[in-house]
């Protein structure tokens, strides 16, 4: 998890662009990344999130344990 956090900094350091006031005036959108990057940065922040589920997700299987056993 730690790798894909380091190339999305790595991603948005190398190419982003700060973006004074924000993106539309919104504060919260104050950096901008295009082209071949932002499709870079969007595949590993979904590796990201796909690699936190059996790592450190909480387990619950998908049938519920049955509790009489009858």
């Amino acid at each position: 998890m730690m790798s894909w956090m380091f190339i999305n900094a790595g991603i948005m350091g190398g190419t982003g662009e700060i973006v004074e006031g924000g993106i539309g005036n919104v504060a919260a959108e104050s950096m901008r990344v295009s082209g071949a990057p932002a499709k870079a940065l969007i595949a590993s922040t979904y590796l990201f999130v796909a690699s936190y589920a059996p790592t450190w997700g909480e387990f619950r299987p998908a049938k519920p344990v049955r509790k009489d056993h009858v």
